[in-house]
């Protein structure tokens, strides 16, 4: 990202500065782990890109030192910032190499190769980098999606390593949960033998103060094997990666071999897309207001507040119809001349720019799918719902739909509405999901596909359905996890389904607040 350096000369220290140089200067008990970890030996060359206030050359000439007091360990640092630079000059760390200078800009022919590459990057977003170097940056590494500039400064490192090298980066820790995130782990799966992004053992307390839940990338022995997928879990503060998969819960892999994907029984894709929701959906007052007959309406659901019980049905509708949600889709069978009337507030200037309009014919007619037996609610706080739908309702886009195979049973079905409501649905649900703004829990459709449904027969019935389907409508959820945990757990494993239980509600508590921990850093950086 282009900074006129006099510009940055000008500006005073402080958040506006931090913010437009993505500045989170590394503290030092952070840049001590990544040292530990990447420090193996007195003659390393370290490469520095972006250098800050120099924690991370300090430490790892620390650790260096610790390792023999002959080190010859040699840095390399740049940073853009020329305060920074010249801050770093002053401290005159010893076989430091200080450069002014963009790192994204520099020729890795110009330099030797490295042992290993120590950074703490820019956290800017991907929205805060100017769209023509947006651009420039994902043709450079071929790249796509929200990638935010630390991204590029990962592949750029590579560049500048040596086989057999690694690299230590500070990350934000959304790099766990997001698409752009995933996309850069697994490309780095192919060039290195070793890799994996860790949570740091507590939320870093940044020279800026923001909240910002970092992460690390690890990655190990560039060019000398590849991995087949990355690990997840934390790092200690002694440097120590730990794999969440290295204590592997028995009693979850239990549960987990009773349950198929939801995928497997069911299409699952977005619903219908109105174009303009405001206009396409009603209530019963708006359509009798229009002069609208019946037969120009269908039962629509669009918000997950209007999910009360395991089940939705057109009187569940009307009442909320009645309360003002509207519930009713304009999907006539012909352009009436109320029709017209109704939607001449779309303009044909409208109707030329809405790609949705243009391409459904006739563009007045909101395409639906042929069926939808369930919804599943892809924005959660507290886990995802699955809710059957009575015949002839259908959903908008703010809803996933779900298509059950023709030949998945009621008890099945059943289960499907219900696995997410156990305490074992909520902690898996947990660990498939990706956090969104805010720390709610998003599934996209890849990710609703992959949760577990539990499959016993003769559990899920009926009569457990409407016990849950009451607690619901009673807004009492937590006793509709009782009844379904008290049913599944029962039968998994006999006495001691209490104690189980206990543990994976546990579990559970912990994944969220972790979760929820990171709900002011799910900008997409």
């Amino acid at each position: 990202m282009k900074i006129e350096r006099e510009a940055l000369l000008k500006m005073a220290p402080g958040a506006a500065r931090a913010k437009l140089l993505g500045s989170f200067y590394t503290p030092d008990v952070i840049a001590r782990i990544l040292a530990r970890w990447g420090i193996r030996t007195t003659a390393d060359q370290v490469l520095e890109p972006s250098a800050g206030n120099g924690a991370l050359a300090k430490a790892a000439l620390q650790r260096a030192h610790e390792l023999s007091t002959g080190s010859t360990c040699r840095i390399t640092a740049f940073d853009i910032d020329p305060a920074a630079i010249q801050n770093l000059r002053g401290q005159r760390l010893p076989r430091t190499t200080v450069i002014e200078a963009d790192f994204l800009a520099q020729a890795a022919t110009s330099f030797p190769k490295f042992d290993v590459v120590l950074a703490n990057p820019p956290f800017n977003r991907n929205h805060s980098i100017p769209e023509e170097r947006r651009t420039a940056l994902r043709r450079r590494f071929n790249i796509h999606g929200a990638s935010g500039l630390w991204v590029h400064f990962v592949l750029h490192s590579l560049d500048f390593l040596r086989k057999g090298g690694r690299i230590a980066f500070i990350v934000p820790r959304t790099a766990i949960f997001t698409k752009h995130g995933d996309a850069l782990l697994r490309r780095l799966c192919g060039q290195f033998a070793s890799l994996g992004i860790y949570e740091l053992p507590a939320r870093p307390v940044w020279s800026s103060r923001a909240e910002e839940a970092g992460a690390v990338i690890l990655a190990d022995r560039y060019g000398e094997g590849v991995v087949g997928d990355y690990e997840r879990g934390f790092i200690t503060e002694d440097a120590v990666a730990v794999a969440h998969n290295r204590a592997v819960n028995e009693n979850v892999l239990k549960i987990q071999r009773q349950c198929v994907p939801l995928g497997e029984i069911a299409d699952v894709s977005i619903g219908a897309v109105t174009g303009r929701n405001n206009v396409f959906l009603m209530t019963e007052a708006d359509r009798r207001l229009a002069g609208l007959g019946r037969n120009a309406v269908i039962p629509i659901v669009s918000k997950s507040v209007q999910l009360r019980g395991t089940t939705l049905g057109v009187d569940d509708l009307r009442k909320l119809s009645v309360e003002g949600h509207k519930t009713l889709l304009l999907y006539p069978t012909r352009f009436s001349k109320r029709v017209r009337t109704y939607l001449s507030v779309i303009s044909d200037e409208e109707r030329e720019e809405v790609v949705w309009f243009r391409k459904r014919h006739p563009w007045w007619r909101v395409q639906l799918a042929e069926r939808y037996d369930a919804v599943f609610t892809y924005m959660n706080d507290a886990g995802p719902r699955v809710v059957l739908l009575e015949n002839g309702i259908v959903c908008t886009n703010t809803l996933h739909r779900v298509a059950f195979r023709a030949h998945i049973s009621r008890d099945q079905r059943i289960s499907a509405a219900l696995t997410g409501l156990s305490t074992f649905g909520q902690l898996a649900a947990e660990q498939v999901g990706r956090v969104y703004g805010g720390g709610l829990l998003k599934f996209e459709l890849a990710e609703a596909r992959k949760l577990p449904v539990l499959s016993l027969p003769a559990l899920f019935n009926e009569s457990l359905m409407k016990q849950v389907d009451k607690a619901l409508r009673g807004n009492n959820k937590r006793h509709a996890t009782e009844v379904i945990d008290e049913t599944i757990m029962r039968k998994l494993f006999g006495s001691r389904w209490k104690s189980v239980n206990a543990e994976l509600s546990q579990d559970l508590v912990i994944a969220r607040n972790e979760r929820r921990s990171a709900s002011n850093t799910q900008g997409e950086m």
